[in-house]
């Protein structure tokens, strides 16, 4: 809940000064039991469950890697309800008055924070308060941190539950004195909620990584069993909490190291990381990747296992890599944080947004990168930033968590003049196809390709001759083209672009054949960029320069076709290469 303090917690950097100091070592926590004249609790202190006060020390301490030792003091000792006549739930009022209750029994020295239980009726969910306004107790001590919860009758937890315990309201305000912030919107218009009307046979679920509101929305098939409890039904409200505090989080409360942390700082940037489990990183290795884009934004990534608290299946529905975005310049409440989509980012605010289609906060697909998935975005300065999963290793029986191989690239936006790179690979064996491609040496995104403007033969002394027709291409669905001389096989012409093959039959006389000779090379210039709906590079709002050539790759060649392999590089979203014209050139007189 919404903290009420007049320096408020913050997801970046320093903490408050209330908190700075605080996070690791002991911290004294006094937990009262207070009602009301007007809300008096019907049940004896007794009946309500201390285990919420254990789950939240152990929730605590193993996310701190042991850092924090949060000691907590019941008072009073007779276990009976203290009566406040101010009727009020203000965090700083009450626990003024909750001290002065006990002032004169308790000894505050070397308390942190007090923490108020209230009668289950007086308040859903909790709340907490920090100043550095301090008041001091009878004995010296000045406290500035203060929270609420609601008493939890005992009852035991559900071992297929997915949502908050009971223990969480009370560890997720020990984090707000600590000095972390809300990652959820305060405005109930902003949180991530679903279309009014779902397609057949899915279901929107939502995913909340960590303790502090980091919410996402997904559409997933109905029978997708990674979304079911483990009796095949729904979990209430399709809600999922990887309960394992965020890496980032940890970082700001110095349980994470620095040098655990790799910051990717450089405009143009090309760093391999091996991530291990945020819940159980060695202490050498490396937990959290962090691109800084500016003095209070960043994007994140880090790696989930069903470990620890995430080790439900139900909890963390996908392994894998999560990527998130931190907007630190923002308050609580407004989100500060966002995982990330395709469509997050507008670097010139430096702020999270949202396009049309993730206004709500909805994911385009799991939330989780797996090997051999990306994600990528053109940043307003000239650059894209693209970050790939290129491997996994799986956990060791007793052993080491197993990792994921994170690569994160920064590099010239395709928006700019440079124009594209191909590569031309392979020998000239039969004189009739080579293919192009497109190779992921910078990063395509989705519907990219690369315009062939014009595709040459130079063979050594020779002379130049384009081929005669009816040369043709077979797309290869990647950004590229297998480019037959002689024609596709008319057997294969009605077939699908990937059943397609080409003619071996030259329909030329010998006097000016479609084929080349052995140790010809083939050069490809490449003009343009096309998007998916095949705007050329002026409509498209891509400039690509045309007096760069970029260089290709011949392979497969045959007597009748050769296939031409495109190097990527410098191509913005939605981009393709054309082959539009083949020149060959031929040895000889």
């Amino acid at each position: 809940m919404q903290p009420d303090g007049a320096i408020p917690p913050t997801a970046g950097f320093p903490l408050p000064a209330w908190a700075a100091g605080t996070t690791t070592g002991d911290f004294d926590v006094v937990v009262l039991f207070v009602d009301f004249d007007r809300t008096v609790s019907d049940r004896p202190v007794s009946d309500y469950d201390v285990e919420q006060i254990r789950r939240a020390y152990e929730y605590l301490r193993a996310n701190s890697y042991q850092k924090i030792n949060i000691r907590f003091r019941r008072a009073p000792s007779d276990s009976s309800w203290l009566r406040s006549g101010r009727n009020t739930l203000l965090p700083h009022w009450l626990a003024r008055e909750a001290v002065k209750l006990v002032d004169d029994d308790i000894d505050f020295s070397g308390v942190e924070s007090v923490v108020v239980v209230v009668p289950a009726g007086a308040l859903n969910g909790g709340s907490s308060y920090a100043s550095s306004a301090a008041y001091t107790t009878a004995d010296g001590q000045e406290l500035t941190r203060a929270a609420i919860v609601a008493a939890t009758p005992k009852r035991s937890a559900s071992p297929t539950s997915t949502g908050y315990g009971y223990w969480t309201t009370l560890a997720h305000e020990l984090m707000h004195n600590l000095g972390l912030a809300d990652l959820y919107p305060y405005d109930s218009s902003l949180h991530a909620r679903p279309p009014d009307k779902t397609s057949d046979g899915e279901v929107w679920v939502s995913i909340e990584p960590g303790l502090m509101g980091l919410e996402g929305l997904l559409s997933v098939a109905e029978d997708d069993e990674r979304y079911l409890l483990p009796d095949g039904s729904r979990p209430a409200f399709d809600a999922h909490w990887p309960f394992e505090m965020l890496a980032w989080s940890r970082w700001q409360l110095d349980w994470l190291d620095d040098d655990q942390v790799t910051c990717v700082t450089e405009r143009e940037a090309d760093v391999t990381v091996e991530l291990e489990p945020v819940a159980a990183p060695d202490a050498d290795g490396t937990a959290m990747v962090v691109v800084p884009l500016g003095d209070s934004f960043a994007v994140v990534a880090e790696t989930r296992r069903k470990l620890g608290e995430d080790e439900r299946s139900v909890n963390l529905p996908v392994e894998g890599v999560y990527v998130y975005a931190v907007d630190a310049q923002k308050k609580a409440g407004e989100l500060q944080a966002r995982l990330a989509t395709e469509d997050l980012f507008d670097y010139a605010a430096q702020s999270v947004v949202f396009s049309d289609a993730s206004l709500t906060g909805r994911l385009d697909r799991d939330p989780a990168l797996g090997v051999g998935e990306h994600r990528s975005w053109d940043l307003a300065d000239g650059t894209r930033l693209r970050i790939d999963v290129l491997a996994a290793t799986a956990p060791a029986v007793g052993g080491a968590a197993g990792t994921y191989t994170v690569r994160v690239r920064r590099y010239p936006s395709p928006a700019d003049t440079v124009a594209p790179v191909v590569t031309v690979s392979g020998g000239v064996e039969g004189g009739h196809s080579f293919a192009v491609s497109v190779a992921d040496d910078v990063g395509l995104g989705d519907g990219e390709q690369v315009e062939l403007d014009e595709i040459s033969f130079r063979p050594l002394g020779g002379h130049t001759a384009p081929p005669a027709a009816p040369a043709a291409l077979i797309p290869d669905g990647a950004g590229g083209a297998t480019v037959c001389l002689f024609g596709i096989d008319p057997s294969t012409a009605g077939l699908e672009a990937g059943l397609q093959t080409c003619s071996v039959v030259d329909p030329n006389d010998a006097a000016a054949p479609n084929a080349f000779a052995q140790l010809d090379e083939v050069a490809v210039v490449a003009r343009a960029v096309l998007d998916a709906a095949g705007n050329p590079n002026a409509a498209a709002g891509f400039a690509i320069a045309d007096t760069t050539a970029p260089v290709v790759t011949v392979t497969d060649v045959a007597a009748h076709r050769f296939t031409v392999v495109v190097a990527e590089a410098h191509l913005g979203r939605d981009e393709q290469v054309d082959v539009d014209e083949i020149i060959v050139y031929i040895a000889g007189p």
